[in-house]
Parts: structure tokens; sequence; C-alpha cells
């Protein structure tokens, strides 16, 4: 969490807002979701919703993608920042459960991590790719399961943009937590 300069929060506010639009259906809902966690239990997007006021779905490749794993250890590291604007953050990938319990151990990810292995969640958002690999995307959703903010990523290695998520949680006028 680099962004401490004010040009950089000021540049940072400015590309977001390029990256961000759009939501996942024409009604701009986001779809319900029942995924297996590495945990093993089942993660649904409306109990979630009832316990946040946010939640932030990153769609990602997966564990046999470096540059995602490397983007799940700085998820990681972001995780508390989320929490205390209170928004829970769940990652999900066309992985199968063992890979995503590989890719929790490897990262200590103490965040959802959701496996999509069919794809038919990655589909119902629009991030599926011609390759049967969810594309790099964000979701920030929102009481009643409105699309908030969205950005999906060009290439597989589109980079996440972290710091403008927590900056646009900030202006979601949510109080943040000790």
């Amino acid at each position: 969490m680099k962004v401490y300069l004010w040009t950089a929060v000021v540049a940072t506010i400015v590309l977001g807002m390029a990256c961000f639009g759009g939501s996942a259906s024409e009604e701009g809902l986001a779809p319900e979701f029942a995924l297996s966690a590495a945990d093993g239990t089942t993660v649904r997007l409306t109990r979630l919703l009832a316990e946040r006021d946010a939640v932030v779905v990153v769609f990602h490749r997966g564990r046999r993608c470096t540059i995602c794993v490397d983007q799940f250890k700085e998820l990681q590291e972001a995780y508390p920042f989320f929490r205390q604007r209170n928004a829970e953050l769940v990652a999900i990938s066309t992985d199968n459960v063992p890979d995503t319990v590989k890719m929790v151990g490897a990262s200590e990810a103490k965040f959802y991590a959701l496996a999509d292995f069919q794809g038919t969640v990655a589909t119902s958002f629009g991030v599926m790719d011609d390759d049967g690999a969810a594309k790099s995307a964000i979701f920030v959703i929102g009481d009643g399961r409105k699309v908030l903010q969205e950005y999906v990523g060009r290439e597989f290695d589109s980079p996440l943009p972290i710091e403008e998520l927590l900056i646009f949680l900030d202006t979601m006028s949510v109080p943040i937590r000790e």
C-alpha cells in the first residue's frame, strides 16, 4: 500500500474512474452465487451482503498464473483495510477445490477463496475468457446485489487496482473501523 502521497492519490482516483464502470447485468445486479470455499464451506453472496456493507468479488485466473499468485498475496496484505471499511473480500477462480486450497496455503489468505471449477459464476458475471479461465475482474457489490463498481482487465496480466478499490470504498460513506 504505497499510495500515500497526495499526487499519487489524485492520480489513482482519476485512473480508477477510467477503469471502473458498467455492471454485471443489464439490471445492474450481481448474479447470486454459492460456491465451495477452500475451507470446505459454501459461500453465498446474499449471506455475505447481510453481514457487510459491500462485497468485493475478485476474479483471477488461478494457481497456475504466477501474476495471480502475487496479486493474491497483495490482496491478503490489503485485507485488513477492506475489513476496516466493512467490506468482505472474495476471490474466485476456475480452479478446482484442491488447487484453491493450494493457492490459499501459498498466500496465507484469510479472505474467502472460492472454486468455480465449472466456470458458471465467471460466465454469469461475463468474465469467462475464451480459454476457460476467468479474466482478471473486480466487482464491488452493495445492498440488494447492486453492482456499485466494476473493473474487467483486458489481458490476464492486467493489474488489479487495489488502491482504487480502497478509495472507492471510502467514498461509499462507510465508516472506517479501527
